[in-house]
């Protein structure tokens, strides 16, 4: 059976754990936040690569960690299976959800060993979380003044 979507190949590009001594104890909750980017092969149009970037941190003065993290990975698409218009966001959101699921497990690898204990990422719905990341983009972008030239 051939699959929608192969992943071929997967780099960490950036990882790194700080702890963070606040005032309070560690907190259970810390604030997460994801970061997205697709791009498509010069070679191939069913080869892409996506990047995943996530960061965590403690709340106010409560102690926890600083997790900047941040992977490659590279995607072979079966481009019988899906329709065009779509093929973007399918890639996006799944590649993603792979990712996603690889990061955390190496995540909670290397937090294993703090004193503050091993952090696990909460489970997220990726295809919500890729569209409010467009969406607030998108929301930027429309709030920056375009940059006009003086005339001298």
């Amino acid at each position: 059976m051939k699959t929608t979507i192969d992943l071929k190949d997967f780099f960490l590009t950036k990882m790194s754990i700080e702890e963070i001594k606040g005032k309070d104890l560690p907190q259970v909750k810390m604030s997460l936040g994801l970061s997205f980017g697709v791009g498509v092969s010069k070679n191939s149009p069913n080869l892409f690569k996506v990047t995943l970037g996530v960061l965590t941190h403690p709340e106010d003065s409560c102690s926890g960690l600083k997790i900047e993290a941040s992977i490659d990975g590279y995607f072979e698409l079966n481009p019988e299976i899906l329709n065009p218009d779509e093929k973007n966001f399918y890639i996006l959101v799944n590649g993603s959800l792979i990712l996603y699921g690889i990061l955390r497990g190496i995540v909670a690898n290397a937090t294993g060993v703090f004193r503050i204990n091993k952090f696990i990422f909460p489970t997220v719905m990726m295809q919500e979380e890729v569209k409010r990341f467009f969406e607030n983009k998108d929301k930027l972008n429309k709030t920056k003044k375009p940059k006009t030239k003086e005339k001298k």
